[in-house]
């Protein structure tokens, strides 16, 4: 297809080249001036007037009067504007001379911005029933460009000066960022804008999952998807466009299977979880965790207690983590899990006796860590169902419970978690001392808000989770505190210091934490096929976006199935996608032995070994194969804004070939009212479905001062009848 752009260029008598697009720049012009009085009959008592108009001394805007009924007398104001007030600054006769400074918003007197060119602003005071001195104090150009002068002094008007900033900011769009949504249900939200300097914005979209829509009204759209599916996260932008450019949102769309209440986290269990189980306890903070998201277990247990299964979940507000199975015993009597996350910037590798509370912090002297944790959960003895501020409680050895930041010299509470310990049974919660002889046997649940822990997007804000913890006692000296030799972690290095039951005392151990992959670590997923439509019987190019949400590098085979039956695309393999990325990999179609019509498809990644969440590997993608055709068109074009007279204008234009052939062609340039050639460029040459930008020079030579509507050709190909 041939098609054309028409342009509009002036060649200004004053000898500029510029584009005619009606520009209408929002910005602030403020002026300043200090009048000096000649001698007038009232004086120093004047009226005083500041106005606006265009290069043609038409009347814009009046931006002060200070008349009041003697507004008569301001002649040449009078005479400008007819009186006209509108959207000015109005008030009474003045009663001296001095500085005055006023600002123009870039308005007409009817409050619509004004085009872009040469504006004067005219100042006139008058002392006497008559003619006063008056001014044009300055002219300037209101455009892109920021302006700064300062006019010589007059005999009536001194240090003058003017400043005009434009505005040229995008609008802002209100941030969206992460939406969960059951399989099957309606998701919805409102995208917002907030213009800038008065200008129009449009809202668009892209990448929206299938079904779902986008209505846009101006500054404000609803997007809706009626039946989220299928389960997966998505992730949609919104744009917020004006004339001076576009800002971006990023939503991140979480279907969830019907009924869950997060994704299980631990080990790599990437499994959507069914239903709760039923459980009666309903005393305290009880949170009904899960439990079938796969689970940690203690590494080298002895008889001084035992972790159990610790559990690792989540859902859009809470990191969840519980445990199962927990016993403490012998002179146990606190038990203290430690978490690492990747996305948290503490790098404090021991904890060195910090003093104060709680104990079960203060006196655990000599813990180190292989690598960084960010958080202490405390279990203690008897006690549950709350955030102890004192933790020495009863004889002073009672541990209490509760969620800390660990820190450089002291721990921090953690805000707004909800924590509970359950007796031997594991049905009642504890919420006093000395509930249990069984002592934090069973049960436990913890619940931390992701927004304390620098997660706002949940679990799709980290790559990974790091988890270990110890027993402490009081078996060898009743003053301190020592840790068992049971830990929950990959590995635990003991130093100097153990006692005869290899508790370390005042020695060191170090623990490697284990790492708890969110999701399993593998998670490869086809977000996004095109295109929608292509050319039968030809070689079909297929552009499939694959995308790792997990934080290890994968390879995986990258396959299409023809669900109709017949010819399908070529398998392809990707190699070494990295973690959180995206990447668009080219299928390669033959589609000799297909006619026109509508193939479905259907496009996996991989699965990768290891990888247990596969919903998201597969989409399906409808092409609709036609009569194959020839299609050029210029997309875009752009060029300087002046250029000096009989300088060259450069006029950058994007070509497309929206057809299914690759096509040869040049570009041209002709003066749209005469014909006149003014520019060629040389041979394009353009795959299918794709585009290129290529250059064209206009010397404009000896070309009279005017406007000129120039057109823009790509082509024509053979076969390019539209």
């Amino acid at each position: 297809m041939k098609t054309w752009h028409r342009y509009l260029i002036r060649i200004l008598a004053a000898g500029m080249v510029t584009w005619q697009a009606a520009a209408q720049t929002d910005g602030t012009a403020t002026f300043s001036v200090t009048t000096v009085t000649d001698g007038g009959t009232y004086s120093p008592r004047n009226v005083f007037a500041v106005w606006v108009t265009d290069a043609q001394t038409n009347f814009v805007k009046t931006l002060l009067c200070r008349a009041a009924s003697q507004e008569r007398w301001l002649i040449q104001w009078n005479g400008d504007s007819g009186g006209n007030k509108v959207d000015g600054i109005t008030g009474a006769t003045r009663t001296s001379h001095g500085p005055v400074s006023v600002t123009w918003n870039a308005r007409n007197s009817a409050g619509s911005l004004v085009p872009d060119g040469t504006y004067r602003i005219f100042v006139e005071f008058t002392e006497r029933n008559g003619q006063g001195p008056f001014t044009s104090a300055v002219s300037f150009v209101k455009g892109t460009s920021p302006v700064s002068l300062t006019p010589p002094n007059l005999p009536r008007f001194t240090s003058m000066s003017l400043t005009y900033t434009p505005l040229t900011s995008p609008p802002e769009i209100q941030a969206i960022g992460y939406r969960a949504v059951t399989e099957g249900d309606v998701l919805s939200f409102e995208v917002t804008a907030s213009p800038t300097g008065g200008d129009p914005v449009t809202l668009t979209a892209s990448n929206l999952p299938a079904g779902a829509s986008f209505y846009p009204t101006n500054s404000a759209g609803m997007f809706v998807w009626p039946a989220a599916a299928p389960l997966g996260v998505y992730t949609s932008r919104f744009y917020a466009e004006d004339k001076d450019g576009v800002a971006v949102a990023e939503a991140i769309l979480h279907v969830r299977a019907p009924g869950s209440a997060a994704f299980g986290a631990a080990f790599g269990s990437p499994v959507i979880l069914s239903d709760p189980p039923s459980d009666p306890n309903t005393p305290g903070d009880n949170i009904d965790v899960d439990e079938s998201g796969g689970f940690a277990v203690t590494t080298d247990q002895g008889g001084f207690g035992d972790f159990g299964r610790v559990y690792v979940n989540a859902d859009d507000s809470y990191l969840y983590l519980s445990g199962e199975g927990s016993v403490m015993a012998g002179d146990n009597n606190g038990m203290i899990l430690f978490l690492g996350i990747n996305t948290l910037a503490d790098d404090r590798l021991n904890l060195w006796g910090a003093s104060g509370s709680p104990n079960a912090l203060g006196y655990l002297s000599n813990v180190r860590f292989a690598a960084p944790m960010d958080v202490a959960i405390v279990l203690g003895d008897e006690y549950g169902d709350a955030n102890f501020p004192n933790f020495n409680l009863g004889d002073g050895y009672n541990y209490g419970q509760g969620v800390y930041r660990l820190g450089a010299s002291g721990f921090i509470e953690v805000a707004g978690v909800r924590l509970a310990q359950f007796d031997g049974a594991g049905f009642t919660a504890c919420i006093t001392g000395n509930d249990d002889a069984d002592r934090l046997t069973d049960r436990w649940e913890c619940a931390i808000p992701w927004s304390e822990l620098q997660a706002p997007l949940g679990l799709d804000s980290i790559t990974d989770l790091s988890l270990c913890g110890v027993f402490a006692n009081s078996s060898v000296l009743t003053s301190n505190r020592y840790l068992s030799a049971n830990v929950l972690a990959s590995e635990s290095v003991f130093h100097d210091g153990t006692d005869g039951l290899s508790n370390p005392g005042f020695g060191a151990m170090t623990l490697t934490p284990l790492v708890i992959e969110p999701r399993g670590g593998k998670d490869v997923a086809v977000t996004g096929v095109s295109p929608d439509t292509a050319g039968a019987g030809g070689v079909v190019r297929l552009w499939v976006t694959v995308t790792n949400r997990q934080n290890a590098p994968v390879s995986f085979e990258l396959s299409a199935n023809n669900l109709s039956g017949g010819a399908a695309p070529a398998p392809v393999s990707v190699s070494n996608l990295p973690p959180a990325s995206s990447r668009d990999v080219e299928l390669t179609w033959d589609t000799a032995s297909l006619g026109p019509g509508s193939y479905p498809l259907a496009v996996s990644a991989g699965p990768v070994p290891g990888e247990v969440y596969t919903a998201d590997n597969t989409r399906e993608h409808t092409v609709l194969l036609r009569v194959p055709l020839h299609d050029m068109a210029v997309r875009s074009a752009s060029a300087p804004q002046r250029v000096a007279p009989g300088d060259d204008v450069t006029v950058e234009v994007e070509v497309g070939n929206g057809g299914d052939f690759e096509e040869t062609c040049s570009v041209t340039l002709h003066d749209a009212d005469t014909g006149t050639f003014l520019a060629s460029s040389g041979q394009v040459t353009i795959p299918p479905l794709s585009s290129a930008m290529t250059s064209l020079v206009w010397s404009t030579g000896t070309t009279a001062p005017g406007g000129y509507s120039i057109r823009g050709t790509a082509g024509p190909v053979p076969g390019d009848a539209v």
